[in-house]
């Protein structure tokens, strides 16, 4: 009982606040806070992007807007923490391959025919989708189209 005891205050002496003008990192709570903000609205109707690789980076949230079919057979998948926040990376094990990766961000229903990165970030960041590698995009419901080497949208959150 002596042991446990002198542990759990040898524990307790262990952890310290952050002298008041050293910085605080952000933790789950607050991360969980800014998920609960509200959410871009640049996503919410339907479109459709192809390109060889796609890359999404946004702020805490993110992965609760997003979703991804996967095929361990035809597809790598990887997950990091990093410094940068939370990396998922899935590749296509054969280029070619007639299972390209397919996600959804909200109402943008991607396809990415070689490489996905997503980056969820701690910090408050806008929404970014970067495509690239003969990237296609087109509205649903409209006209609206875009073709290039590159292509970026970006969604903010409403203030």
């Amino acid at each position: 009982m002596f042991r446990f005891l002198a542990l759990l205050v040898l524990l307790s002496a262990c952890t310290s606040d952050p002298a008041p003008d050293e910085p605080r990192s952000s933790g789950p709570a607050e991360n969980a806070a800014r998920a609960d903000l509200p959410w871009t609205l640049e996503f919410m109707e339907s479109a459709v992007l192809v390109a060889g690789d796609v890359r999404i980076e946004g702020p805490p949230g993110l992965l609760d807007h997003f979703a991804q079919l996967q095929d361990p057979d035809v597809h790598t998948y990887r997950v990091r923490t990093l410094p940068e926040g939370l990396l998922q990376e899935t590749t296509v094990e054969q280029l070619g391959s007639v299972f390209p990766i397919r996600c959804n961000l909200d109402n943008l229903n991607i396809v990415a025919e070689r490489r996905l990165t997503v980056l969820e970030r701690p910090g408050e960041v806008p929404v970014r989708v970067l495509a690239s590698g003969d990237a296609y995009w087109k509205r649903t419901n409209s006209d609206n189209e875009r073709r290039g080497e590159q292509l970026e949208l970006i969604g903010h959150r409403p203030r």
